[in-house]
């Protein structure tokens, strides 16, 4: 691709590795992955975390990446909490994506993007109709793209692409404008 790639493993997975991963046309920069709460026989899950300083801004934008578990409920209700305990401790402009395995309106989103005003995610991908899952003929919204604080972006569009044999699940895309400095 010619990006900038970070990645955070998972788990091993049939002779390599299973995980998280952030491409970026922007060097980036204090790569950290997160073990979120696991346990057998799910899958370990990961937030992987970065950060960029876009052309023209002040300060860096923190971005970060999930996949968090889809069979076991209350496993996913403690993902989420850490995914919540791990996004919500630091101000300033960031990205949250990923499949988050919760359709709109459930706990687990409740979890991830309620708290402090200051800290709370707001949905780039609230626009109805934006279903991503499953890939073949989606039925339902699990793919999410989360942005803080409010008043920093503009959401210029979002959008699920028809790439069906890429994933079993359909990319989701937000095209977000910076408001002002940040």
């Amino acid at each position: 691709t010619g990006m900038h790639v970070a990645y955070g493993k998972a788990m091993d997975y049939d002779g390599g590795a299973y995980g998280e991963a952030i491409l970026s046309r922007t060097p980036l920069a204090d790569v950290r992955c997160h073990a979120l709460p696991a346990r057998p026989p799910h899958e370990p899950r990961a937030l992987l975390e970065t950060r960029v300083i876009p052309a023209g801004w002040t300060r860096p934008l923190s971005f970060l990446d999930t996949h968090v578990e889809h069979q076991d409920a209350p496993l996913r209700l403690e993902q989420a909490d850490a995914v919540a305990g791990l996004t919500g401790v630091e101000d300033g402009p960031a990205i949250l994506c990923g499949d988050f395995n919760a359709t709109p309106g459930s706990e687990p989103l409740a979890r991830i993007t309620r708290g402090h005003p200051a800290r709370g995610w707001t949905d780039a991908t609230a626009t109805p109709g934006l279903l991503s899952f499953p890939a073949t003929a989606p039925d339902r919204k699990i793919d999410y793209i989360f942005y803080r604080p409010a008043g920093a972006f503009r959401v210029v569009s979002a959008e699920t692409l028809d790439a069906r044999g890429s994933s079993d699940h359909r990319p989701v895309l937000a095209v977000l404008e910076l408001v002002g400095r940040a």
